[in-house]
């Protein structure tokens, strides 16, 4: 199932809210829902469902240093013997928990002084190449656009302000991504449904918290 997720920021918070196609709100990170959303979901005939903003934070490209810190820490302590010949099996644990947390300390401190010193550098190198050909191509078609005779250059110059205003607004952060609902199967006893039951083929698969899991769509495809 595909549906629009949007990001908006409420008192600096970031809160995302899951729409369909008619733009009806189905899903949301602000739980528990405020009553005027649970009246609008359901005179639409919807049951609102809850988000999960750590699955919406990575769909968004936000970096969860926590979650990668835990995965560091797992990945360090799977190289070291989970037995030894000298070390008492309580000595075994204690050093393993002591790698893992020095790990996991490491790891946060090292990424958060990457962010730190990189929190100046908003662009890649990748979007200031895209800078240069896009203003030379722009300057090329602004500079064919030109009317050096009778200088009435309006149309050349509104040229300009879009392909400036599209420019800027490509490399900044969406606001909306298009998604996908994860589905699993619907199993149901062998009888037949009784009058008036709904036996959906699928349904939406919700996450250890009851959240609905999203992924990124391809909108190409």
């Amino acid at each position: 199932m595909n549906a629009t997720l949007i990001k908006k920021l409420d008192n600096g918070w970031p809160v995302y809210s899951l729409r369909r196609a008619d733009g009806k709100m189905i899903a949301t990170t602000r739980f528990p829902f405020d009553e005027p959303a649970l009246m609008i979901a359901k005179s639409a005939g919807i049951e609102l469902q809850k988000l999960s903003h750590v699955n919406c934070d990575e769909i968004f490209g936000v970096i969860n240093a926590q979650k990668l810190a835990i995965e560091h820490s797992e990945s360090e302590l799977s190289i070291y013997p989970e037995t030894s010949s000298t070390l008492t099996e309580s000595e075994v644990l204690r050093l393993r928990s002591l790698i893992q947390a020095h790990s996991y300390r490491g790891f946060e401190k090292g990424f958060n002084k990457a962010m730190e010193l990189n929190k100046g550098k908003r662009f890649t190198s990748r979007d200031m190449l895209r800078a240069y050909m896009e203003g030379t191509n722009d300057g090329a078609e602004f500079e064919s656009m030109m009317d050096y005779d009778s200088e009435d250059n309006a149309e050349a110059s509104e040229f300009a302000k879009e392909a400036e205003r599209e420019f800027i607004k490509s490399l900044q952060q969406p606001k909306e991504i298009e998604v996908e609902i994860e589905m699993d199967y619907c199993y149901y006893p062998a009888n037949l449904p009784k009058e008036g039951e709904q036996r959906p083929p699928m349904r939406p698969k919700l996450d250890a918290d009851g959240c609905l899991i999203l992924k990124k769509r391809n909108v190409s495809s």
